[in-house]
């Protein structure tokens, strides 16, 4: 009887511990646009989501129609800046012509591969000088037309370390251009002054000052064609604003303002003090309530700590500075406490508390004709781990998911749910019983084997 119940606890615990299903209670609507084929589709996670979830989003899944759970990647939107990068190269087989009013004819046809271009360069070794340019487009290398305004290229080396060799050129799709350049020949006064001086005895009779102009060309090395790329640098996570639930200070006898703060488990990442008070300069500590554990057992919230810093502001005539953001950890709970500390100075006039934090998405592939819903608010519910490396790829190559929207929250109807025994069993004080019992049992039997071994060994043998 005992082996029987060594045998059979382990069973029914094992049952009991995979027999419970996690239901969800909530559950909104994906408003996808209508699509012809598969696409990928983003939806933002709200503050209704954050307020019934837990840490991690291990309670949170989408559904088709059907009620199957479709495979999704959370991730948080980064910030993203536009940098452009120039791109240059030489201009294939130019083709010159001197002009009868002395200026210089450039043709140039570009490429089969070559990028339509954004600027064109005249590389030159010279320097102080001025040069007017100007260039024109061709759809055949025929008929050709102005393309932009005449442009003038310089080098004032002599006064300052000024340049510009360069020309922005307009949209156009033309692959045919003409650059032409005034007086391609200048004349260049020497910089050097001779002077010649006539003397009768110890006075001057005469005086002759002559300047040296020198004819130069304008010397071209090549031709360079400029075409821009935009690329995209990562700043940091995107980050939103989120209206805190609500705020209440009050002064203890520390000298302290505390200010109490409610919201709806944003991942928040920083709050901002909203004061009209100005000339201060105060320390701030942003405290966390640990309230879960303790709600469960009876008792106060712990508060933990989880940044620090100086709030100030200074505003004296001309000189405007001001510090007022703390910033912290990305941390989800619904409490707040921000302590500040006054010493012998009047408590700040605290008007509101702004709150930002990072924004989640839900991403997954949605096929044509499909509806699509979230379901979260599931205790106990397990992380999935969905196969999501092609998503990851999709989003790594460039393609941009389509924006969807949750619609309106609704409570689903959930039939009433038996005796959940994985409660019980993750109770600590009724796993120590059992363990007990198990040992006690075990124990018995032990009892029992050996003494029927010290049994078997007094039987007398047969003669």
């Amino acid at each position: 009887m005992i082996t029987r119940l060594l045998l059979i606890c382990p069973l029914l615990i094992a049952a009991a511990a995979t027999a419970d299903e996690i239901p969800f209670r909530l559950e909104r609507p994906i408003e996808v646009p209508e699509r012809e084929q598969e696409d990928l589709v983003a939806v933002p996670l709200d503050r209704e989501v954050f307020a019934a979830t837990a840490d991690g989003f291990a309670d949170l899944r989408v559904q088709n129609a059907a009620g199957n759970e479709i495979p999704y990647l959370l991730r948080r939107p980064a910030d993203t800046a536009t940098d452009t990068r120039h791109r240059y190269w030489t201009a294939p087989d130019p083709m010159l012509r001197p002009l009868e009013e002395g200026g210089l004819e450039i043709t140039i046809t570009l490429e089969e591969d070559d990028p339509q271009p954004d600027g064109l360069c005249l590389d030159t070794p010279l320097k102080n000088f001025e040069q007017r340019v100007r260039v024109e487009s061709s759809p055949d290398g025929t008929n050709w037309q102005p393309l932009g305004q005449p442009a003038v290229l310089f080098d004032y080396t002599r006064y300052m370390d000024v340049r510009n060799t360069c020309i922005e050129l307009p949209e156009t799709a033309h692959r045919h251009f003409r650059i032409i350049v005034d007086d391609v020949t200048a004349e260049q006064q020497s910089d050097l002054l001779e002077l010649t001086r006539r003397l009768r005895g110890n006075e001057e009779s005469e005086r002759t000052e002559q300047i040296t102009v020198d004819r130069r060309p304008f010397r071209i090395d090549r031709v360079r064609f400029r075409h821009d790329v935009p690329t995209s640098r990562i700043e940091g996570l995107e980050k939103r604003d989120y209206p805190i639930a609500g705020f209440k200070q009050t002064q203890n006898e520390d000298q302290q303002t505390v200010i109490d703060i409610r919201t709806r488990r944003e991942p928040l990442t920083s709050f901002t003090i909203a004061t009209d008070s100005r000339n201060y300069s105060r320390r701030a500590v942003v405290q966390v309530a640990d309230s879960t554990e303790a709600d469960r057992a009876g008792e106060a919230a712990k508060w933990r700590e989880i940044a620090s810093a100086t709030i100030s502001r200074i505003d004296f005539k001309s000189l405007q500075q001001e510090e007022r953001e703390i910033t912290f950890p990305e941390t989800r709970a619904e409490r707040y406490r921000i302590t500040i500390e006054n010493r012998d100075s009047p408590p700040l006039d605290i008007n509101d508390i702004e709150a930002a934090g990072n924004v989640y998405e839900v991403v997954f592939l949605a096929q044509p004709g499909e509806s699509y819903r979230l379901v979260y608010d599931g205790d106990g519910a397990p992380a999935p781990e969905y196969d999501v490396a092609a998503l990851r790829t999709m989003l790594r190559e460039g393609y941009e998911p389509t924006l969807a929207t949750p619609g309106p929250e609704t409570t689903r109807t959930v039939a009433p749910q038996p005796f959940r025994w994985s409660e019980l069993l993750n109770d600590r004080r009724i796993l120590v019983t059992v363990i007990t019992i198990l040992v006690v049992i075990l124990g018995l039997g032990l009892y029992q084997a050996s003494r029927r071994i010290e049994a078997g060994d007094e039987t007398p043998e047969a003669s």
